[in-house]
């Protein structure tokens, strides 16, 4: 099940609403989104919502609006990595072809998360991923109709108390 327009733009708006997010965007405005692209990269859409469809890479945005250090790595990485794309096939990360895109991100993987690079590739990976999963409408790619725990967490001292 593709992600509805109407679901798509309800997750637009509600994270417009955050404090902070239109900062971020604005930011952004003037280039075709790098986050966008680089997500849909990761994760793209076939029969189900690509990651940007989603709106993993808006989650992202949320982040950095929230926290001004990761702003930064993530502003300045995101330089370098189209500093990288440049280098290699003379076009920014967004204007490249789908092999290309996806040479850099293999190239990334190969990066230590020692490097700047390197960590906020994991850090942006790991994040599109939670965030995409996190979604109802992706369940069904891992086989799931409910959530895993109906009634939320229950603390486990609880548990252990009730059962104990």
């Amino acid at each position: 099940m593709r992600l509805k327009r109407r679901r798509l733009l309800s997750l637009i708006l509600a994270s417009a609403a955050l404090p902070g997010t239109l900062l971020i965007w604005s930011r952004t405005r003037s280039e075709p989104d790098f986050l966008a692209s680089f997500c849909d990269t990761i994760l793209p859409g076939d029969e189900f919502a690509s990651a940007s469809e989603a709106g993993a890479h808006l989650r992202i945005k949320e982040r950095a609006a929230a926290d001004n250090r990761f702003a930064t790595i993530l502003s300045d990485s995101t330089a370098a990595i189209n500093n990288m794309c440049l280098e290699a096939f003379g076009a920014k990360f967004v204007a490249l072809g789908q092999d290309q895109k996806n040479s850099i991100i293999r190239t990334l993987d190969d990066i230590p998360e020692t490097n700047m690079q390197g960590w906020i590739f994991r850090a942006v990976r790991g994040d599109f991923f939670f965030y995409y999963y996190a979604l109802p409408e992706s369940w069904a790619l891992v086989g799931v109709t409910d959530t895993p725990q109906p009634n939320g967490h229950e603390n486990v001292t609880t548990l252990w108390d009730r059962n104990g």
